[in-house]
């Protein structure tokens, strides 16, 4: 016997599905019992990516997936960065597709971006395997290609990201460290991926503090210095949305 789980109408995950008819999820029962694959929806709409922010030129997404969870079916269709705040086991299933093999944790702050959305459209779902949350900060970029921006080089941590859509460094403080003042040119979120509270002060005084994994700001062009005032180590993460 196959048992067919479902949250709601939909399907809540795929990884433990027979695969039946094209387009439908099976349960070989009594009778055969088929619900059909439930509709993408675009990647703001999916409950799992929670948009927290959106401005002309981007949207935040606070991505919060729970162990033994899977997302709806989800379309992207603009270029993409992320931030992980913390990692489990996740395996994913393009629509139409058979399921990856779970990969690796990933490691809070590390950076990374899929730029080809823009060009290659993508409908798929995510499932995480683990038992642990999986938690990003995500960035789209809204702008067209024709309004991008050149950036200078210079910025402070490990770039982990640079493409024509956004530029991402991670930075790690020790106990009392300062980033010294440098500048931004374009719009910047800063995201507290792991450790004490970060605070950032702007040339004109301005302070805005971030004060657990997983919190972000927006900052405009300018200059800041970063210091973690509670005397933690931390790391964070800066993305230069070009």
């Amino acid at each position: 016997m196959v048992e067919l789980e479902v949250q709601g109408s939909r399907e809540r995950t795929g990884l433990r599905l027979m695969r039946g008819l094209p387009g439908t999820s099976c349960a070989l029962l009594v009778l055969a019992a088929c619900v059909p694959e439930p509709t993408p929806v675009p990647i703001v709409e999916e409950p799992r990516h929670r948009l927290a922010s959106e401005r002309e030129f981007a949207q935040v997404l606070d991505v919060q997936i729970l162990g033994s969870d899977t997302t709806f079916f989800h379309i992207h269709e603009r270029p993409i960065v992320y931030a992980c705040v913390s990692g489990s086991e996740m395996a994913t299933q393009p629509l139409g597709g058979e399921w990856s093999p779970p990969g690796s944790p990933c490691d809070p702050g590390v950076v990374f971006s899929n730029p080809e959305y823009a060009d290659q459209p993508l409908t798929h779902r995510v499932a995480n395997t683990g038992v642990d949350l999986f938690h990003l900060i995500a960035v789209q970029n809204l702008r067209d290609r024709s309004e991008l921006a050149t950036l200078e080089a210079g910025v402070p941590g490990t770039v982990g990201v640079d493409n024509d859509w956004f530029r991402g460094s991670t930075i790690a403080l020790g106990p009392g460290e300062v980033v010294a003042e440098h500048r931004h040119d374009v719009p910047t979120l800063m995201v507290l991926a792991w450790g004490g509270a970060v605070a950032s002060v702007s040339s004109t005084g301005r302070t805005n503090m971030l004060m657990e994994p997983g919190a972000w700001a927006w900052f405009e062009p300018g200059t800041h210095y970063i210091t973690g005032p509670d005397g933690l180590a931390l790391r964070l993460v800066e993305f230069e949305v070009r």
